[in-house]
């Protein structure tokens, strides 16, 4: 098939229209454009909407057609380009891309691709730093019926606060619904932006998914890297250590962490020798793993000249606030307490803040 075709409107033995749609069922790509000595809107309108890309009247200006042509296969030519990246995009960012197996990541997968499925008109995705938001963010719009449409991502750090309070909406990793009830967010937003909450859960909770991980970056980043030496792996002594590391920066820190350990290890295997100091040390492994287990008797030493009970209690209200990214229930279960019990605790140490604050104020 050509990749355009000049059609005149008025046929001796038939309507342009009728071939024309004939053409744009068997070959919707085909450029057609239609020409006419007596242009009229309706039959305008009709070929346009028919699929004509353009109209030229009698007689002809060369010249016209010849820019004309040219312009409808260039556009061809971009709806094609256009249509492979959403194709590339689509394959990338689907939700079999999403490397996990543990059940939290099944559970949030699966309620992931309902919302995929669903005309919602706003999904709130909650997680720490590096946990992959912007992942399953994609994810759901490639998989959605609007994936015909641009995917548009907003880095709000790196607007001005003015612009995003005026024209957008703010943006942050912490817990929404603890910054709504501190103050902190405007809770007339939250609800705006929670018709359905999606929580992606860390890397630390995510059990073997962290080998998986591994492996899935052993294998992009070396053939990106086109490394000299084939690395296979992980060795038995990083595995357990990658168990057991409490990763802070989640499947960010994970693939940072794989990169240069590729790019300097000498071996077939990825060995302990390359791998960031804070990942061997004991203090980072996250409590009650097998690391840890022989040692949680004693996990806490009493400095000699002692410790404020409340004081203690605070700090770790304030560790697991900001270990689990804001999420209360998190938080809670890292403590040991119900939610209701850490809400009591968080108000006290908004209290203590607002009284250390009027001290200061006057002291000064």
């Amino acid at each position: 098939m050509p990749a355009a075709i000049l059609l005149d409107i008025d046929l001796p033995d038939g309507s342009g229209l009728d071939v024309l749609r004939q053409v744009k069922e068997e070959h919707p790509e085909t450029v057609v454009i239609m020409i006419t000595g007596n242009v009229m809107v309706d039959n305008t309108i009709a070929a346009l909407r028919g699929g004509a890309y353009d109209f030229i009247g009698k007689p002809i200006n060369l010249e016209e057609l010849r820019i004309t042509i040219r312009n409808g296969i260039e556009a061809r030519q971009l709806r094609r380009e256009v249509e492979q990246v959403r194709n590339e995009l689509a394959r990338q960012f689907n939700f079999r891309q999403i490397v996990g197996d543990s059940p939290a990541m099944k559970k949030m997968l699966a309620l992931a691709a309902k919302v995929a499925e669903s005309e919602v008109s706003s999904v709130l995705l909650q997680g720490e730093s590096g946990t992959g938001k912007d992942l399953v963010a994609k994810a759901i719009h490639y998989g959605s019926q609007r994936a015909e449409n641009p995917f548009v991502a907003i880095n709000c750090a790196a607007l001005p606060a003015p612009l995003i309070e005026s024209e957008l909406f703010g943006a942050s990793n912490r817990d929404l619904r603890t910054e709504s009830e501190a103050g902190r967010f405007r809770l007339d937003l939250y609800y705006r932006l929670s018709i359905i909450q999606i929580d992606i859960p860390p890397l630390r909770e995510r059990g073997d998914d962290v080998l998986l991980l591994s492996q899935h970056y052993i294998d992009t980043i070396s053939s990106r890297l086109r490394l000299r030496r084939k690395i296979t792996g992980l060795s038995p002594e990083v595995m357990s250590v990658f168990r057991s590391y409490n990763w802070p920066g989640n499947v960010r820190e994970l693939r940072n962490v794989i990169e240069r350990s590729l790019i300097l290890e000498e071996s077939d295997t990825i060995s302990t020798e390359y791998l960031p100091a804070e990942l061997l040390d004991p203090a980072r492994r996250i409590r009650g793993s097998t690391a840890d287990s022989d040692c949680a008797g004693s996990w806490f030493s009493l400095p000699s000249k002692g410790i404020s009970l409340d004081e203690a209690e605070m700090s770790f209200v304030q560790q697991a606030i900001e270990r689990s990214g804001g999420n209360q229930t998190r938080a809670a279960e890292l403590l040991g307490i119900s939610r209701d019990q850490l809400r009591y605790r968080l108000k006290k140490l908004d209290d203590a803040r607002a009284n250390t604050a009027s001290a200061v104020k006057t002291t000064s």
